[in-house]
């Protein structure tokens, strides 16, 4: 009897640490986000978990650790970017060593929701949403060099009048921005609570013309406006992120889900061969990791 005492006092202790280790786990959601095509980072604690898909399963692949007062994480194929007050620290891959950039008069990050977050660069660069505009700071060698997108685009279309991308409602304030590319083009995306709204450069009528005619004869299908590219946020959804360069990802407590755009129904649709991404605590018992559905 003894034995068997002792036996439930041990089992009730081991479930009281499981369920305090649970319970101090703190995941910062809105900090989720693709790196090295593929993967997902996952910010625990003081700990970036990186996940793989690999046989149609997520798998912990790898963990780096964070320091505790940085502002906003994100990460490219290469690296992953850590966001702090005054600075941005790269952690590379591929025996990329670390790098750190000083933010300073010629480079400034007014606003985290400002950064744009380019999930498909093999680049060490940053791009910001500066007065209207787009800017990419790009590393080579040791100097950072300045590219205005707006200029670079107009310059490309031989200085016709290109309308600049994007503007920021003060009303409605982007809490993140995304680079996001697929068959229809290059967007920059912001993420609001209730949806993300998809933005392009507007280029005049003959490049637009152009466009529309060569997607259609290659797809087969009518090339979608910024407002049919809209993905709403379904109740119950914390935040989204850009998966894949291509993709949308949705954070629920406890799930990720995956989403890719139908041209042909013009709509948003799950992904069947990428299933939910089970994190957290649910993860952390037999099964957590849930197929897609």
């Amino acid at each position: 009897m003894r034995e068997i005492n002792a036996y439930l006092l041990l089992l009730g202790g081991m479930l009281l640490n499981f369920s305090l280790a649970i319970a101090q786990t703190t995941i910062n959601h809105e900090n989720i986000f693709s790196l090295r095509h593929t993967c997902v980072g996952i910010p625990e604690d003081d700990k970036l978990r990186i996940y793989a898909l690999k046989k149609r399963n997520w798998q912990l692949m790898d963990s780096i650790p964070l320091p505790k007062d940085y502002k906003a994480l994100d990460g490219n194929i290469r690296r992953v970017y850590i966001l702090m007050e005054n600075q941005m620290v790269f952690h590379g891959f591929y025996g990329e060593p670390k790098d750190t950039l000083l933010f300073s008069d010629s480079i400034k990050m007014n606003e985290i929701t400002h950064w744009i977050r380019t999930p498909h660069s093999t680049e060490k660069d940053i791009w910001i949403y500066e007065n209207e505009r787009i800017a990419a700071y790009v590393k080579d060698g040791e100097k950072w060099l300045k590219i205005d997108m707006h200029e670079h685009l107009s310059r490309m279309l031989n200085n016709e009048g290109v309308k600049p991308l994007i503007k920021e409602d003060v009303t409605r304030p982007f809490k993140k921005l995304y680079s996001f590319e697929n068959e229809a083009g290059e967007y920059t995306v912001a993420v609001h609570d209730d949806k993300m709204i998809f933005y392009r450069y507007e280029l005049p009528a003959v490049y637009r013309e152009a466009r529309n005619i060569d997607f259609e004869e290659k797809y087969g299908h009518s090339l979608p406006s910024s407002k049919e590219m809209e993905f709403v946020l379904q109740d119950g959804a914390i935040t989204a992120f850009v998966y894949d360069r291509r993709m949308v990802a949705v954070v629920f407590p406890g799930l990720i889900r995956f989403y890719q755009y139908d041209f042909g129904r013009k709509k948003w649709t799950q992904i069947p061969d990428v299933p939910d991404l089970a994190y957290g605590a649910c993860c952390m018992y037999p099964g957590g990791q849930s197929e897609a559905h």
